[in-house]
Formats: structure tokens, sequence, C-alpha cells
């Protein structure tokens, strides 16, 4: 029996009536570099003939790893089935071309969300600069609605002022009113004295009459037209101021809800 040596320098013995076993290794040929790496990969593998003497060699030697030439692969911790026939070249570049076609999509589909990736950035640096837009416009509309707020402070104090001087304005009026009813009581009454004293001189006949009393009645009467002019003048006057003041305070009000109304508008959305 010719002895022959297994990797790892196992021998072992030939089969009867057949050949030595053949290293899966010395099978193997290609670059230098590729041969060495397969070479270790497939180190403890041995080409037998058939099924039963790849059981035999596992048997009589556990640490290698059987190889039928239909596929059959087995050891002492693998068993792995064959194939009775190997793909057909057609079938081989069918497999191919479906992967080289599935390549070509996952390429395009990278492509895609790449391209999607980088639109998806963009609009986030659109949408960026827009907030940063709109936050710079809401701190104007801060500014501005703190600047309306103390306008309307400023509007509506002068506007409680006018009101105030409205009110002692009218106040005034009615006092002036009372001293010119007074005043034109007294007026009617001395031209009613004075009346009564030329129609007692008429009656008195050539005698001479004293004009003593006529006199004072007529000073009397003078200063009492005079009081009467001043109090309508100053009635006038307070008529006027009130007017002024009440036209004052409509238009601080309008003013008001006119820049309150602003502040509303002039606020964006949030």
């Amino acid at each position: 029996r010719a002895a022959a040596t297994a990797p790892g320098g196992v021998s072992l013995p030939a089969q009867a009536g057949a050949a030595a076993p053949t290293r899966v290794a010395d099978l193997v040929s290609g670059p230098a570099p590729l041969v060495a790496a397969v070479r270790r990969l497939v180190r403890d593998m041995v080409v037998v003939a058939t099924l039963e003497d790849a059981e035999e060699l596992v048997r009589t030697h556990p640490a290698l790893v059987a190889v039928t030439a239909e596929g059959d692969i087995l050891g002492s911790h693998i068993a792995h089935g064959g194939s009775a026939g190997a793909p057909s070249l057609l079938e081989v570049q069918a497999s191919v071309d479906e992967a080289a076609a599935e390549l070509a999509e996952l390429a395009v589909r990278c492509e895609e969300l790449a391209q999607g990736q980088r639109d998806a950035a963009e609009q986030r640096r659109a949408r960026a600069g827009r907030v940063e837009e709109l936050g710079e416009l809401r701190r104007a509309a801060d500014r501005e609605k703190s600047a309306v707020s103390g306008r309307l402070g400023r509007l509506a104090g002068q506007a409680r002022g006018a009101a105030g001087e409205a009110e002692r304005a009218a106040a005034a009026v009615a006092t002036a009113h009372d001293a010119l009813e007074r005043a034109t009581a007294e007026a009617e009454e001395l031209a009613e004295r004075l009346l009564v004293v030329e129609e007692s001189a008429e009656q008195a006949g050539d005698d001479e009459p004293d004009t003593a009393v006529r006199d004072r009645l007529a000073a009397d009467g003078a200063n009492a037209r005079q009081t009467e002019m001043e109090a309508r003048l100053q009635v006038r006057t307070h008529e006027e101021r009130v007017k002024g003041l009440a036209g004052r305070a409509d238009a601080l009000d309008r003013g008001a809800r006119a820049q309150d109304g602003t502040a509303h508008v002039s606020t964006p959305a949030a």
C-alpha cells in the first residue's frame, strides 16, 4: 500500500485499488498572493471519490474535511450536500446580469437619495434664513409695540389732563353764566330805577331836578352794563376754551385708538 501525506503532515493510507487522496490545496492555481490565501483556507480539505470514502476518511482522521467529486463536504462538525450538476454558463451569466442590474438600480437609487439629501439641506438652509428673518421682524414689531405703548401712555395722560381741564372750564362757564345773569338783572334793575327817577323829575314841573340821584343811578347802570359785557365776554371765552379742549380730547382719543390698531396690525404672526 502506498501512503499519502495529508495537510498538516498527516499520512493517509491509500484505498485499495484507488489512487491516493488529493489535497484541495494542490488543485488551486492563480496569482501567487491569492493562491497562498486560498491554500490556507483549504489546508484541511482532501478530495475523495465517493461519500463512503469521505466517511471513512473523517472516521480515521477527524481533523480533516473530505470533499467528493459531487460537491459533498463532510467533516467532524460539518456536512453539506453537493449538486448533481454545476450551473451552466448561461445560468451564471444570467445571475451576473441580474446582479449587475440590481447594482445599477441601487446606484440610481443612491444618487436619488443623495440628491434628495442635498435638496433637503438646501431647504433647511432657506427655512433657517426665513426663520431668522421672521425673528428679526418679530423683534422689530416688539420694539414698535413698546414704542406705541409708550405713546399710548402719554396720549392717555394728555387726554386725562385735557378732560380735567375741560371739566374745570365747564365749571368756569357755569360760574360765568351765573355772574352774567346777576349782572344782567342788576343792570335791568338800575335801568328801571333810573327811568323812575327821570319820570319823577318830569312830573316835578319846572323845579330843577335833583341830578345827584340820577347821576349815581346812571353811573351804577354804566357799571352794571360794563360788568354784564365783561361777564358775556368771559362766558364766550370759557365756552371757546371748552370747545377747544373737547376737540383736543377727541383728537387724543382717536390718536390713541389709531396707535393701538397699528400696534395690532404690525405684529407678525408667530
